[in-house]
């Protein structure tokens, strides 16, 4: 779901993608930013499903605010080795990311 300042809310879907789509207003503009979170299920474990649950907040350089939160299912019986942020056009100007594992 994204809540928008311009527009109102919508809903998107997908099926059978090999990605998770984060952004949808973001680039390398002046004053462009975005924070969010993402949390990894089983990712470790090859005889479960991965799934995944993320919200993020991006400004974009037209002051238009964006807010997205969504969830995701990779529904084959693998283990994950990585993760890949990239976006769909342009580059990351810069950035901090963090990655936690959270004990059961």
């Amino acid at each position: 779901m994204s809540i928008r300042t311009d527009t109102t809310y919508s809903n998107s879907s997908n099926t059978n993608e090999t990605y998770y789509d984060l952004t949808t207003a973001i680039g390398t503009s002046t004053g462009e930013q975005m924070n969010g979170i993402m949390y990894l299920y089983n990712a470790n474990d090859s005889n479960e499903y991965t799934y995944l649950s993320a919200e993020n907040v991006q400004l974009s350089h037209t002051a238009l605010l964006i807010g997205n939160q969504g969830s995701a299912v990779f529904t084959s019986n693998s283990q994950v080795n990585g993760i890949r942020l990239y976006p769909n056009t342009g580059n990351i100007a810069s950035g901090t990311f963090t990655l936690y594992q959270i004990e059961d």
